[in-house]
């Protein structure tokens, strides 16, 4: 049993160490597992090195999502004040319709690149994260996340 509790320990350890991570946020407080339209996830973080980095959306939501895609506004705001402006659809399942995320039980992660190898330089920045369902919100969503990670 001790031996158990010492390797889940250490694996924690292991995978939450990484030294290429910049910025971490996830945020589960979601009445009700909605996601209403008007809960625009804010996220700022500062880069403290010119390089390539990795832009990973997480969404975590109940098992066999009703929606194959989502659509979701990225707002993005670099340190010399532009702003530009994203829709995407993230993909739940494929066309099969298999989920795409890792499912232990009835909770699903889902971890998206939304940009891979982007240069950024040196600053403040702001990501904003929505959804524009057509239904004024997504239901069954346990939370949702972002984090930026220095490309390998």
């Amino acid at each position: 049993m001790k031996s158990n509790i010492f390797f889940l320990l250490s694996f924690i350890f292991l995978v939450s160490c990484n030294p290429n991570r910049v910025y971490h946020q996830f945020d589960k407080n979601f009445t009700s597992n909605r996601w209403k339209e008007s809960d625009v996830k804010e996220h700022n973080f500062k880069i403290e090195a010119e390089g390539k980095y990795d832009i990973i959306i997480e969404f975590s939501h109940i098992h066999d999502y009703d929606l194959s895609t989502i659509p979701l506004t990225i707002k993005v705001k670099k340190p010399d004040g532009s702003e530009s402006t994203e829709i995407i659809n993230l993909p739940i399942k494929d066309e099969s319709g298999k989920q795409l995320a890792d499912c232990t039980g009835d909770i699903c992660d889902l971890y998206y690149t939304y940009k891979r190898n982007q240069e950024l330089v040196v600053g403040e920045y702001s990501i904003t994260i929505a959804n524009i369902s057509k239904y004024g919100f997504l239901p069954n969503v346990i939370g949702v996340g972002l984090t930026v990670d220095k490309s390998q």
